[in-house]
């Protein structure tokens, strides 16, 4: 959703800028007004409350619905994704033949990793930190689930029991190393889209095409691994179908919104060289140096 709405880059950026030399200088310094420019700091208020609030409203939502109409559910789902991809491509202005290729790259990663049986792995403090690392690095790409990588290496039912029970051993280093994760990978995915804007975008293409084979409605599971059917019935179908053209409908509407809105901001920049703020703006030299 960040992507459609053309807040993703931006939102990276302001992540990327909590780790920069610049902003703790200015931090260590005093100058506040200076550094919540710097990070952002109103953007990622306003994106982080209204996270709080869909953490708070919509889980139990969620859960009952998927209880509920598990194939309607995945089909929504299913056309969300199936859309974003679009846009993630129409974003794409220069050097598609790269992006092509690293899009191809992102499905087979994203297709296969979706269909690993989850893994065993010690609980030992390092390989919890190491665990929430990798899955708060997850949430910061499109189609890939930080919660299915906790699932993958055997720590989603322990996180979860740890957090009913306000478990400190289990949470403290859980914590501290999705703080790393967070702070680092942020840095390093702001740098990549800077420097190579067609590669990860394409990349990111990929990784939402790939991601479709996990929301895909008809699913049976075999052991721990989950397998695609084809629908029971024609009006099974015919309704997931039209579940799935509702949600792109309601994608491509708020992507031509939101394009509206900011004249595309999210898109990759022309390569002329310029480099900007978070806010896609352009800014002085000795501030780029900073």
């Amino acid at each position: 959703m960040a992507l459609v709405l053309g807040i993703y880059r931006r939102l990276i950026a302001a992540l990327g800028a909590l780790t920069a030399a610049g902003t703790w200088r200015s931090l260590l310094r005093g100058r506040l007004r200076e550094t919540w420019r710097r990070v952002d700091g109103g953007f990622l208020l306003a994106v982080a409350t209204g996270v709080a609030a869909a953490i708070l409203a919509l889980p139990r939502a969620l859960h009952g619905l998927l209880d509920t109409y598990p194939i309607s559910v995945y089909a929504v789902f299913f056309g969300l994704i199936a859309a974003s991809v679009g846009v993630v491509v129409r974003r794409i202005r220069s050097r598609r033949r790269v992006a092509t290729g690293f899009a191809v790259l992102g499905a087979v990663f994203a297709f296969t990793l979706v269909g690993v049986v989850p893994a065993s792995t010690p609980d030992t403090p390092a390989m919890l930190a190491l665990s929430g690392a990798l899955a708060v690095s997850a949430l910061l790409l499109p189609g890939v689930s930080g919660a299915f990588i906790l699932v993958l290496l055997g720590k989603y039912e322990p996180v979860l029991a740890a957090v009913s029970r306000f478990d400190a051993s289990v949470l403290v280093p859980l914590g501290l190393g999705m703080v790393v994760g967070l702070l680092g990978f942020s840095r390093l995915l702001a740098t990549m889209l800077a420097r190579w804007p067609a590669a990860v975008l394409g990349l990111l293409a990929g990784f939402l095409a790939g991601s479709l084979r996990k929301v895909w409605p008809w699913q049976r599971m075999e052991g721990a691994r989950s397998v695609a059917e084809l629908p029971p019935g024609a009006w099974e179908a015919v309704a997931a179908a039209a579940l799935v053209a509702l949600a792109i409908g309601v994608v491509v509407a708020i992507e031509r919104a939101s394009s509206d809105d900011d004249g595309g901001r999210d898109a990759e920049p022309a390569r002329d060289g310029s480099r900007g703020d978070v806010r896609g703006r352009t800014r002085p030299g000795a501030d780029e140096r900073a």
